[in-house]
């Protein structure tokens, strides 16, 4: 890094308690800070974000202790504030957690304060001492959010019930979850483990949700076994439901479902890509966080060109009826019928949606945006 670069460098602080590289969304935050001219990120994260940690620009602050559940947060909020004190930043970026806005507001009157929400976490249920700390967390931090200086969240329903519940007056960016599988990322080694199935004269559908009966997988299941010109993989954690799963095949006598199990991304990637549609789903009455949340997973099928099936909750509604690219419902017999009664119809407007939406500008508009908000 040059003299001159040093000498007119800032900093901004960004505190996101997970591990970037297990988070995309959060990642892409990161990227889009990075992209503020003569501004320096300083990065307070959980694990180890190799990916990018040599870059000049990048500085990881690494969790060295061993302590988990609530220690480990409040030792976080130390390290956080170390770093304050440490970098004395320009702009400081919370993710999820409003917990030390006041005291940033007290200490660093002119620090402009983002809150960035990935989660909407606002009627949290408490099931034990680790929620009830949460929640705890939650109400302290809900008076807090609306003295921050730029509010960031993940779909316009969000915005407008969070404007609500924090009754904040600044502005909001909308930044949305929304993935995409390159095509160099399509792991084309697997056809061989999949001929089994691609190979058939049937419609694949794909789900990435894992086992449970709050993703919708049972319901899913009930909605293909008795249609033999379907076949359903189901990917992800099976939430230590895998006997339950086997038991109702082998009861059932299915043999038009599979599980692959946790795959890697290339191995996805190639499930999706041979798909004819894939399942995004939400129990929505398990809370407002579940509701109002729009999969990344979706968007990777439709920059596909792979229709989708959805449970109705109102982001996925919206996505659908404006780009015609699947179907929606509370009922998954229903929704897959309904798609694939007029299949061509889904899979035209599928394969074009990857030219009405500019995935390539999202990060550096995310960058304009907090520059001209912030007044950066």
């Amino acid at each position: 890094m040059s003299m001159m670069k040093d000498m007119e460098s800032k900093y901004i602080l960004y505190s996101v308690y997970h591990d970037l590289s297990l988070e995309e969304r959060s990642r892409e935050v990161y990227l889009a800070l990075t992209q503020i001219s003569n501004y320096q990120v300083i990065v307070n994260s959980l694990g180890k974000f190799s990916s990018i940690s040599n870059n000049d620009d990048f500085k990881f602050v690494p969790k060295k202790n061993k302590i988990f559940g609530m220690l480990r947060l409040i030792n976080f909020w130390k390290l956080t504030k170390r770093l304050l004190r440490q970098y004395n930043p320009k702009v400081v970026v919370l993710h999820d957690d409003a917990v030390l806005v006041r005291y940033i507001k007290r200490n660093y009157p002119d620090i402009k304060i983002v809150y960035d929400q990935s989660e909407l976490e606002i009627d949290r249920k408490i099931s034990g001492i680790k929620t009830l700390f949460l929640k705890l967390c939650d109400l302290f931090g809900k008076n807090a959010v609306k003295l921050c200086d730029l509010f960031i969240t993940a779909n316009e329903e969000r915005a407008k019930i969070s404007k609500q519940y924090y009754n904040f007056e600044c502005n909001y960016i909308v930044f949305n979850n929304m993935h995409k599988i390159a095509e160099n990322e399509i792991g084309r080694e697997f056809e061989e483990k999949y001929s089994h199935v691609f190979s058939k004269r049937v419609d694949v559908i794909v789900y990435g949700g894992g086992i449970a009966k709050d993703r919708g997988t049972f319901d899913l299941i009930d909605a293909v076994k008795m249609d033999k010109d379907k076949y359903l993989i189901i990917a992800g954690a099976a939430w230590k439901n895998l006997s339950i799963f086997q038991d109702k095949l082998r009861r059932e006598n299915i043999d038009n479902v599979e599980y692959v199990g946790f795959v890697s991304r290339r191995e996805w990637a190639y499930i999706l890509s041979k798909s004819s549609a894939s399942v995004v789903y939400y129990d929505k009455t398990i809370s407002l966080n579940f509701k109002y949340c729009a999969s990344g997973k979706g968007y990777e099928s439709l920059f596909l060109g792979v229709p989708i099936i959805c449970s109705d909750n109102p982001p996925l509604v919206s996505l659908c009826e404006e780009y015609k690219c699947g179907v929606c419902g509370d009922n998954m017999r229903v929704a897959t019928k309904s798609l694939f009664t007029q299949y061509d119809y889904y899979k035209e407007n599928a394969k074009v949606f990857s030219g009405l939406v500019d995935y390539d500008s999202r990060i550096p508009n995310l960058s304009q945006q907090i520059v001209y908000e912030l007044r950066l």
